[in-house]
């Protein structure tokens, strides 16, 4: 019910109403970056990378697809991002004056496999 409440932006935040405030919401698919397991690097954009570029090229013919059987795809064949671009997104989220205007703005994995840091 929260999940729900939140992604429509139908939160209470107790501003009375006003919409003098403002929230960012990343949602992400698979994340990726450099992985560290006892030390030892584990690059996970040697494979992702490919994925993700694979997946935003292929994206018309991945769409009907999922649209076809979407109680079963949707979410689940979605692009990969960087941790680079799910960082700047944070970033720009918290500092940038595009989202502090108010409102309720959702950046999904699309969005995020490509988003550039303003």
């Amino acid at each position: 019910e929260g999940a729900v409440a939140s992604g429509s932006g139908e939160i209470d935040d107790g501003d009375g109403g006003d919409g003098s405030r403002s929230a960012l919401v990343l949602k992400p698919g698979v994340i990726y970056g450099t992985r560290y397991e006892k030390g030892v690097p584990i690059p996970l954009g040697v494979l992702f990378a490919p994925v993700s570029w694979v997946m935003r090229t292929a994206s018309p013919v991945i769409k009907p697809v999922v649209n076809t059987f979407p109680y079963l795809l949707e979410g689940a064949i979605v692009p990969p991002a960087s941790v680079g671009n799910v960082a700047a997104a944070a970033v720009d989220g918290a500092v940038a004056e595009e989202y502090a205007e108010g409102g309720f703005v959702s950046l999904l994995p699309h969005d995020l496999a490509v988003y550039v840091a303003k």
